[in-house]
């Protein structure tokens, strides 16, 4: 076989390089948000001989793991590997695959808990910093298929689980995440996860809205928000009452939504059976794609809401809660979340909430430190602009120095963030 001469030869290098000089940044902010002390005091406890790995350090190694692109848990060892890069982080060493295989297998529902709490504070905090008042809670179900021993089939016809995700959209951090099996209803436990959701936002939020879809279309859900003051968007469920609220709109009631000449938007008062108060419904009309039960061949969605807004605002509003759509792809093709590890429960929720508090800490540093040309990045798009840099590791004149192979203005950008003062003042 002929071979291809391209006048260099590879030999290795003895050189203390790192490829991955950007996760610096996340672990600077993990510091400065308290997430590591944090970690310490949470989860101390599993931390049995003096010797060792500190248990924020597994945290860690694993976020950082997910952060540089590692999908896998033996994809750690390629930390593990990178001499330069413990020096970055101030390490000896990265835990091995098999030390963080039975790390996650001790974790229990409280360690789990403790776990969430602390994304939670991520998702909070960096809202806080942001100085938003409005929170809009976007909560969603998504189904993860995995071949595991102890998966359950879902509605699907596919085994696996069916975490419950909710997200704040002022910010794109994610407040909360139930592991659930994959025979678990995205209405199961709705009232108890918002109430969670809602206790773990920054005292400094004045509104709370939320959006959801028809898996919330229940009047416990509307009753509480009316209580509490929170603001609604729900989808509808087409059942014999919304059905007689849909057919006794007018002809002349219908306005064109928007471009689409062919969607046309009104609205009508819906009362839950067991309900305390009567819902306002904006119906959404559309000309059919497929046969539709109505005898007027249209096909329609309905939005149950406690909100003034005029009804095209307010369709439009709810509607960008598809974009959460986005962040729950982020989770599971951008950090992992995708590939479950285990064929234990718990071990797996450990590792969702793991993964989370990456996703938030990489949130964190795109609102709280990074440009505004950086807020709409993926993870992959920030690998390759930030994470992904190559770095030199050196000693000079008793001090230790990253020399990073990138432009003068990125430089400065590193610089920049890790003199960041920022104080997080939690109400």
């Amino acid at each position: 076989m002929h071979q291809v001469d391209f006048g260099f030869k590879v030999e290795k290098s003895d050189a203390k390089i790192t490829p991955r000089a950007g996760l610096v940044l996340v672990n600077n902010i993990a510091k400065h948000l308290g997430v590591t002390r944090s970690l310490h005091e949470g989860l101390g406890h599993l931390k049995l001989r003096n010797r060792g790995y500190k248990i924020e350090e597994k945290v860690m190694d694993l976020v950082n793991m997910f952060v540089s692109g590692g999908s896998a848990i033996s994809d750690i060892e390629e930390l593990r590997r990178d001499e330069a890069l413990r020096g970055t982080l101030n390490r000896d060493s990265i835990m091995a695959c098999s030390t963080a295989c039975e790390f996650l297998s001790r974790l229990d529902e409280k360690d789990i808990e403790t776990l969430s709490k602390i994304v939670s504070a991520i998702a909070s905090d960096t809202l806080h910093i942001s100085n938003r008042k409005i929170a809009t809670l976007d909560a969603d179900a998504s189904f993860i298929e995995a071949e595991k021993q102890n998966a359950h089939m879902s509605y699907h016809k596919m085994t696996g689980y069916y975490p419950m995700l909710g997200f704040i959209a002022e910010t794109q951090g994610c407040l909360l995440g139930e592991f659930r099996d994959g025979n678990a209803s995205p209405a199961g436990g709705a009232l108890d996860f918002l109430r969670q959701m809602v206790s773990r936002l920054p005292g400094s939020i004045e509104q709370v809205r939320l959006r959801s879809d028809s898996a919330w279309f229940n009047h416990n859900i509307t009753d509480w928000c009316d209580e509490k003051g929170i603001q609604f968007a729900i989808g509808g469920d087409m059942n014999q009452h919304m059905a007689a609220v849909v057919n006794a709109i007018q002809s002349g009631e219908w306005e064109v939504l928007g471009d689409d000449v062919d969607e046309k938007v009104a609205e009508g008062i819906y009362c839950f059976e067991f309900g305390k108060k009567a819902c306002r419904v904006i119906v959404i009309r559309k000309e059919p794609r497929q046969y539709s039960l109505f005898p007027d061949n249209y096909e329609y969605r309905t939005i149950i809401t406690n909100m003034d807004w005029d009804k095209k605002s307010l369709v439009r509003w709810y509607r960008e809660r598809a974009t959460s759509e986005n962040w729950i792809k982020e989770l599971k093709s951008g950090f992992g979340l995708g590939d479950l590890p285990s064929n234990k429960f718990l071990s797996n929720s450990a590792y969702m909430q793991i993964v989370m508090l990456a996703y938030n800490l990489v949130n964190a540093l795109k609102v709280i430190s990074l440009p505004e040309e950086y807020r709409s990045c993926t993870i992959k798009t920030l690998r390759f602009r930030l994470i992904n840099i190559a770095g030199s590791w050196i000693r000079h004149a008793r001090e230790y120095i990253l020399k990073l192979v990138t432009s003068a203005a990125k430089v400065d950008l590193f610089r920049a963030i890790l003199k960041q003062p920022f104080r997080v003042c939690r109400t």
